[in-house]
């Protein structure tokens, strides 16, 4: 048993971790430590700071996305003879009570059946089918976006006996042995709105859990379409058309506040607000809506231009959620501008306030979480397979505050790039350790700069 034990320990792969640092006194912006902090380093969701600043300082805190259903031509007899629209502008946080509110409207004016179509104008926003090409296809986090999204893009599927089921027609769901290493839902090619999704019969499924839809508008399109169903209103499938200007606004549902929503995406990590947030931001004065890709680089060039004095020469951006290995930049740098930005308010909420704090909120619930630790550090952390970040502020037991940056990461997390395998899939199950394992170092050397500045 000894013997076998020691093969294990020698066989385990090893640990290794590289850091980069920077710590800074608000109050006289001086390094006080630092390590490799020039170093150019994946973001992850860290890059959210970057993202959510950048909208609140372009957008304001009170900005709103907006989505409002139309209708043109005459009810009679609780028949429209006409068309109905639904025109979406963004919002990242729509949800399924939010369209059933919509469907009461439909009821209030008498509307049981539509002769005519049923209309979806999504051309005011960027649409793309995925947010990013990393990892597995089936994570629910990487989901597509667009002007109209509803309940973060994500296909609720549940097990009902031996059987998974999706809630709406349009999704499409069969059983397949599939050799994935270790993807539970694979998609099928469409020449349709709907959605054909594979269930690899070889992992094991848990009672409720989601999948990415990767047709967001339709998707939110055909959610509001199901719930009408319910209540006894028949729509046609959904068909893509810009608003007449003669359509009669049925309603309208204005989103949280941008200040609230940036609170959200910071504590939560939701991508898909992220991205949402940094295209009003980067399209608010554009004619034609830009790609991701394109609003990432004028964030960039937003930043070089306000902050000339940190320059960002290792900072870049491919999008703004971090759901990436190539938004990256150095803790300095990152560093540098949570210094500059501390003190900056938003409808008198400063930025600081808007990011977790330890041993209370968000990611950083179950983190520093001692009575002489929480509620000094407010921040937020960023992870990748093999990459483990945390970025924010640290008030310090003699009063100092402080900005910092720990960046973390293992060159196990290269080996990932390449087509999923059995390999990766070992890979993916090693990082889990790792990220505990990285995480006590982050915040061990957290809790020393608490009690030592």
């Amino acid at each position: 048993m000894r013997a076998c034990f020691i093969l294990l320990f020698l066989i385990r792969p090893a640990f290794s971790l590289e850091m980069s640092y920077s710590l800074i006194d608000i109050e006289n912006s001086k390094v006080i430590t630092q390590k490799n902090s020039s170093q150019e380093m994946v973001l992850a969701s860290v890059s959210k700071i970057f993202t959510n600043y950048y909208a609140l300082k372009k957008l304001g805190a009170q900005f709103q996305f907006n989505t409002s259903l139309y209708y043109e031509g005459a009810i009679k007899e609780n028949i429209l003879k006409g068309n109905i629209y639904l025109k979406g502008s963004g919002d990242p946080y729509l949800t399924s009570q939010h369209l059933n509110s919509f469907v009461h409207h439909l009821l209030k004016l008498g509307i049981r059946k539509i002769d005519g179509e049923f209309y979806i104008d999504d051309k005011s926003f960027p649409f793309s089918e995925r947010i990013n090409s990393l990892g597995l296809e089936d994570q629910p986090d990487n989901p597509s976006f667009g002007a109209l999204n509803a309940d973060f893009n994500r296909i609720k599927l549940w097990q009902y006996g031996s059987e998974t089921v999706a809630p709406l027609k349009h999704i499409k769901l069969t059983p397949k042995k599939v050799y994935s290493h270790g993807l539970r839902y694979r998609q099928l090619p469409s020449p349709s709105v709907n959605e054909f999704w594979q269930v690899n019969t070889e992992e094991p499924k848990i009672f409720s859990e989601d999948i990415p839809t990767r047709h967001a508008s339709y998707f939110t399109a055909e959610l509001f379409r199901g719930m009408a169903s319910n209540y006894g209103i028949t729509l046609p499938s959904p068909k893509k058309k810009s608003l007449p200007k003669k359509a009669t606004r049925i309603c309208s549902h204005k989103s949280l506040p941008l200040i609230r929503l940036s609170a959200l995406s910071l504590e939560y990590s939701n991508n898909l607000m992220a991205e949402s947030i940094l295209l009003a931001a980067a399209n608010l004065e554009t004619s034609s809506p830009l790609s991701l890709k394109d609003s990432a680089k004028k964030m960039k060039s937003w930043y070089q231009k306000e902050f000339k004095n940190l320059k960002f020469k290792n900072t870049s951006f491919e999008n703004g959620s971090g759901l990436s290995l190539k938004n990256t930049t150095s803790s300095q740098e990152l560093a540098e501008l949570l210094a500059n930005i501390s003190y900056d308010t938003f409808d008198e909420r400063s930025f600081w306030s808007l990011l977790s704090i330890s041993g209370h909120s968000g990611s950083l619930l179950k983190r520093l979480h001692s009575p002489e630790y929480a509620y000094h550090v407010f921040a937020k952390t960023g992870s990748l397979y093999f990459i483990n970040n945390l970025a924010g502020y640290i008030l310090t037991k003699s009063g100092k505050k402080l900005a910092f940056v720990i960046m973390t990461a293992d060159k196990r997390r290269n080996q990932l790039t390449s087509e999923n395998s059995t390999k990766n899939k070992k890979l993916r199950d090693q990082s889990r350790g790792w990220y505990r394992t990285s995480s006590k170092k982050i915040d061990e050397l957290i809790k020393k700069w608490i009690s030592k500045y």
